[in-house]
């Protein structure tokens, strides 16, 4: 296989479901799933409509090309599990199902480029959620019954957010809208418009406060020139009824600087019901960065993060409870913000205990590179990761890291040190997972994709890094060489290695180091 530039990542550079259910369920029913959705990748062209009447961007999308995989569950466990499905209308849904629905974490990958990654509840998105649009247009926040609603932030490929209440896809409450030049608009809004109390701050220095109607000052309000004299007055559609001088162009669109708040100390927090009986609690943090401002940017790392993700809150990757696990995922993936997640998160580990750090990104010689990064400060060094990892108590550490040189973590370069870090019913799954911690020895193990001086490579055949698309696979069953239903360490280590070299024609070796029990389990096979 040859690989082009479009292939190197990290370094230089869903199909909504008809389980098998449905499709023997009576008839007309797989029309109308296949229509919700068409719904779901849709539904957000009423933004069109709004954005217009703001000013915004167009959100018209472009049709792309379907998959070549035939409709039905083509991976996993489409019923009650972790699986793919294609739809007939090209859209691919990869995660976890419940009764044959979407339930839990998954990713929809469109037809027409569009994409959802998040929450799903009885078929729709529910819960946190991100969604981009094929034009590059990106909606972070909540979803209810598979519209923008609650909190959330739509940065639009112009530059320009809003940031703020949602309801039914629009703006509807308080919010922030600006423009990229500077002015920015805090208030009220109705129908994604300006409606009511609020106040547009102007780049040069001034600001109107005061009554709204359909993005016009409409009603009393009071004008500030630059020097801060005030001039109250009554405007009516966007004109002054008295002589009030110069009073701000009205806008139809608006950008705000998006700070992100750092993660709350969970210390005090009770700890989380254990999914079993057994004393063993897995703790993780996720992190997956694809829109760097100083780096190329790639393609499927939010992907991989999130799917990873997912496989944590199956049945197969341990059914971590929601206060087990953190997920960063660019914006969210600063140096500071994934240092502290895992302080939070891996500190509260006791001596039984296993603490997980998965990295998707770029990386450079000693560190990982979070979204901060501006070429030389923000770096996130190996030598970080490796102080987090002592001060936890927990018995067994686990590293996955799918980034270029990840091998030069605990200083693997070249030679033979290899990187490391992947029922009869569900309880009975997860009760053989758990007691399988307690049968092997303490140790921490680092599965990195590529040794120190190697790249990591993704690639669009796969839609997902090369190392990533293998370990989940792994993790999910394909890596149980003895059939004991538990993957351990070595032997996913011994699947993507072999798995990951041959695709790659021996251009990316994963790597696996540290001190770690063979037995080490990174996952569970269904019966």
């Amino acid at each position: 296989m040859q690989f082009t530039s479009s292939h190197f990542r990290k370094c230089n550079t869903v199909t909504f479901s008809l389980n098998p259910y449905f499709l023997n369920s009576k008839p007309g029913t797989m029309r109308k799933l296949s229509q919700l959705v068409v719904v779901y990748c849709t539904l957000f062209s009423t933004f069109q409509m709004a954005a217009a009447s703001i000013g915004g961007p167009d959100f018209t999308t472009k049709k792309i090309a379907e998959t070549d995989d035939p409709p039905g569950c083509i991976d996993g466990d489409c019923a009650n599990g972790y699986g793919t499905y294609v739809y007939p209308n090209g859209n691919r849904y990869l995660g976890n199902f419940l009764n044959g629905k979407p339930n839990g974490s998954g990713i929809l990958y469109c037809a027409n480029g569009n994409k959802y990654l998040g929450q799903w509840e009885d078929n729709m998105q529910q819960g946190e959620g991100k969604f981009i649009f094929s034009e590059g247009h990106e909606y972070t926040g909540q979803f209810r019954r598979s519209q923008f609603h609650g909190k959330g932030l739509l940065r639009y490929s112009n530059g320009d957010v809003y940031d703020g209440d949602w309801l039914a896809n629009k703006p509807e409450g308080r919010g922030v809208y600006s423009f990229h030049t500077g002015d920015r608009y805090e208030g009220q809004f109705r129908q994604s418009l300006f409606n009511g109390e609020g106040t547009m701050f102007y780049k040069n220095g001034s600001k109107f406060t005061g009554s709204w109607r359909d993005n016009r000052k409409h009603g009393q309000g009071i004008f500030y020139d630059p020097s801060g004299k005030a001039n109250p007055g009554e405007w009516a559609n966007g004109k002054a009824r008295n002589s009030v001088g110069q009073s701000g162009t009205d806008h139809e669109t608006v950008v705000v600087e998006n700070e992100v708040v750092s993660p709350k100390n969970e210390a005090e927090e009770p700890l989380p019901p254990n999914p079993t009986d057994s004393g063993v609690r897995v703790w993780a943090v996720v992190v997956g960065v694809a829109n760097y401002a100083h780096m190329p940017a790639l393609h499927y790392t939010d992907d991989d993060a999130y799917q990873f993700y997912a496989f944590l809150k199956s049945p197969e990757g341990g059914a971590l409870p929601d206060a087990q696990v953190r997920v960063l995922v660019d914006d969210n993936a600063t140096r500071d913000n994934i240092l502290a997640a895992m302080r939070q998160v891996f500190l509260r580990a006791d001596e039984n205990d296993v603490v997980l750090f998965y990295f998707s990104g770029h990386g450079i010689e000693g560190a990982f590179v979070p979204v901060d990064f501006d070429g030389y400060n923000f770096r996130l060094e190996h030598s970080e990761i490796r102080k987090i990892l002592e001060q936890s108590k927990a018995r067994q550490k686990l590293v996955l890291g799918d980034a270029c040189h990840s091998g030069s973590l605990f200083g693997v370069t070249s030679g033979n040190d290899m990187l490391a870090v992947k029922t009869p019913t569900v309880r009975d799954m997860l009760d053989q997972y758990y007691r399988a911690f307690e049968n092997c020895e303490s140790g921490t193990a680092l599965l990195m994709s590529s040794k120190g001086q190697e790249v990591s490579l993704e690639d669009t055949g796969l839609r997902s890094g090369v190392f990533s698309h293998y370990l989940i696979r792994g993790l999910k069953g394909d890596a149980d060489s003895d059939g004991d239903k538990i993957v351990t360490i070595s032997e996913v280590f011994n699947y993507v290695k072999t798995k990951v070299s041959g695709y790659t024609a021996g251009a990316q070796t994963p790597v696996l180091t540290g001190k770690y029990d063979d037995r080490l389990p990174v996952g569970v096979v269904r019966y």
